[in-house]
């Protein structure tokens, strides 16, 4: 593609790997050529297929083009910029997140050119183990989809010959080449590794299935979903959880709905779970709905506590409503108790009132009460103990004292370390 003026790029731009643009001789009174870009961007490039911005009279890359002359590169002081292709090979004017990679600028006045502070420009190079990167051959490198079996072929094989890598460093490559993938390439690279993992799976298949999965589900979560369907039956808990975790931070009603249709009772649980831990800053309404279903005690009680301190702190009679909604029960209960528990630091007394009020007589009463006992021994330990005092002679007062007591002492031990006496 020829540039020889200022371009200006309005709605969405493609940006696809192995295209060159050819620009013509930078002129400064006009401010060109130049392309700007002033709407949305997908950069479809790769590490192996980049775009390139180059001379018109660059011949070393690509095809000649008609009435391409000799390359000028030399610096010129006189204030014409003759020595230069392009004022601004590409200038960034959208107030849109824009994510670049992989492109190449030659011979430019100005490669890359950004007037907002929402683009993101990735140079990163991840080092390969034994400081040298696994050489590919042509046939590997002809097809750019087939990158995801490669490097988990290349990984396996430095697995098996003794080479270190750390499973971070294996992380950062793998996430690295997904990220530079456009989302067309995303089926063919995941039948790709499909394939691969078919023929004797590996660790580092599993973790490029998961991250393929991911960064689907961001462009197509229902493909996605359908795709980990597909997977072994011990591989689909992870597959389903990324996917989940994905989809419900863009919406909540299909990803849950997807969920409770997963006839897996096991595999249905880490979907809901996923989904309710996900929506719980967003929606901490649904986000107890979900937890409210788990079959699991323990994760159901720690959504909810979650789900319903953020919900006190944004809507406090709505939480009530909601908490005291449900069945008389254990759910009931650890609502109320985290609820009351979200009230602690401003009333603390009000707070222990309402669970010896509202929640059951048990051992979930008393971990609630105690929960907000040494809350409150924290900003005031004087009232905590004097109201502690108050229970009858027996094992509650016991404990209540002593929650009161353990508080007041690491008070004393953080007061003496920040002195320098300890």
């Amino acid at each position: 593609m020829s540039v020889i003026g200022d371009v200006q790029l309005h709605g969405h731009t493609v940006i696809e790997g192995g295209v060159i643009f050819r620009l013509g001789r930078a002129d400064w009174t006009n401010n060109t050529p130049r392309l700007r870009v002033m709407g949305t961007v997908d950069c479809q490039t790769g590490p192996y297929r980049p775009a390139i911005f180059t001379a018109k009279d660059d011949s070393g890359v690509g095809t000649a083009i008609e009435g391409a002359g000799s390359l000028v590169a030399s610096y010129e002081s006189n204030g014409t910029a003759n020595g230069y292709y392009g004022y601004q090979a590409l200038s960034i004017e959208t107030t849109n997140a824009v994510y670049l990679h992989d492109l190449r600028f030659a011979y430019c006045y100005t490669g890359l050119a950004v007037a907002t502070n929402s683009a993101r420009v990735w140079q990163e190079q991840t080092p390969w183990p034994r400081g040298e990167k696994p050489a590919l051959n042509a046939r590997e490198r002809a097809r750019p989809w087939e990158q995801a079996a490669i490097i988990s072929r290349i990984i396996g094989e430095l697995e098996k010959d003794g080479g270190v890598m750390r499973r971070e460093t294996r992380a950062q490559i793998l996430q690295a080449w997904v990220d530079h993938l456009g989302w067309r390439e995303l089926p063919r690279a995941w039948a790709a590794v499909q394939t691969i993992q078919a023929g004797g799976g590996t660790d580092a298949g599993r973790e490029l299935e998961v991250r393929l999965l991911q960064r689907w589900a961001e462009y197509d979560a229902v493909a996605a979903a359908e795709a980990a369907a597909r997977l072994p039956s011990e591989e689909r808990a992870e597959a389903y959880e990324s996917v989940a975790r994905v989809w419900a931070r863009q919406t909540l009603v299909e990803p849950r709905a997807w969920g409770e249709r997963i006839p897996e009772p096991k595999l249905r649980e880490v979907v809901l779970a996923t989904i309710a831990a996900e929506s719980i800053e967003s929606d901490p309404g649904t986000a107890v709905e979900i937890a409210a279903k788990l079959s699991s005690p323990a994760v159901r009680d720690d959504l909810i506590d979650g789900g319903v301190a953020v919900w006190a702190a944004a809507d406090p009679e709505g939480a009530l409503a909601e908490a005291s909604g449900f069945p008389d029960g254990p759910i009931r209960d650890q609502a109320l108790s985290s609820l009351a528990l979200a009230w602690s630091d401003r009333e603390p007394v009000t707070a222990v009132q309402f669970v010896l009020r509202s929640v059951s007589a048990g051992v979930r009463q008393e971990n609630a009460v105690f929960g907000i006992l040494q809350r409150w021994a924290v900003n005031d330990p004087a009232s905590a103990a004097l109201w502690a005092g108050q229970f009858p002679e027996g094992p509650i007062r016991q404990r209540a004292l002593a929650t009161v007591s353990r508080v007041e002492q690491r008070r004393e031990l953080l007061a003496q370390s920040e002195g320098g006496s300890l």
